[in-house]
């Protein structure tokens, strides 16, 4: 926590949001392994900046490491990971905090974290990835549990999108959509090419399941939400 306070400490007052290096702290098991193949955290190890109406840096697309942002800024997996990262408290609040249709404890499964990412950045605050920021994280150990996650983020991803599309983004989306596509499905992509022969195949159609469920998903989470409101 320090190392990202320690941004925000150096900074002019524009930065809303800091992230950090997510690294795994075991592998004790070959699902722990199989995690870091097909998603994993880390973002690599060099420092990163956006500012709003500057070039995207080649970052990650769809939580690909080193790859450029195909769906930037749109899916906020670019930026980091919600388990290492900081906000200026001020930022969140006037962006009304996190989104409650999307995250762990929605019908979504996840995205909360990508969406505020997303919402910051196009609010014109500057977004800093500091790997000197570390964390560790304890991947699934079971196999269910693997293939439960994997879903939970192929549904939150989508439901991300999805909300995108909902608020007027349509067309640039689909101009992207070739390309995420082939990122997604093709076995030689950057995000598909590490996975060893022993990767398990129901993982990778639950990550997909989970992409085709989003949407969906999203919907009930906002009727829903609506509904708690009331």
């Amino acid at each position: 926590m320090a190392a990202l306070v320690s941004v925000f400490a150096a900074d002019d007052g524009r930065l809303g949001c800091v992230t950090g290096l997510v690294l795994p702290a075991e592998f004790a098991t070959a699902q722990q392994l199989f995690f870091e193949e097909c998603s994993g955290f880390s973002k690599g190890f060099v420092a990163m900046h956006w500012s709003r109406g500057e070039p995207a840096p080649k970052v990650a697309a769809l939580t690909v490491p080193g790859h450029r942002g195909i769906t930037f800024p749109f899916s906020g997996g670019e930026f980091g990971s919600g388990n290492n990262m900081a906000f200026r408290a001020d930022t969140l609040r006037r962006l009304g905090g996190f989104d409650v249709a999307l995250g762990a404890g929605s019908p979504t499964r996840g995205g909360e974290d990508l969406d505020i990412f997303r919402r910051v950045h196009l609010a014109g605050h500057g977004i800093v990835y500091h790997p000197a920021a570390i964390v560790t994280h304890h991947h699934r150990r079971e196999h269910e549990a693997l293939r439960d996650q994997m879903f939970g983020y192929g549904s939150g991803m989508a439901a991300v999108i999805t909300k995108q599309v909902c608020s007027g983004n349509l067309l640039p989306i689909l101009r992207r959509l070739p390309a995420a596509l082939r990122l997604l499905l093709s076995p030689h992509s950057e995000k598909n090419a590490d996975k060893s022969a022993q990767f398990p195949a129901d993982v990778s159609r639950a990550e997909l399941k989970g992409y085709l469920a989003g949407p969906w998903l999203y919907l009930r989470a906002v009727l829903r939400a609506r509904s708690l409101r009331r």
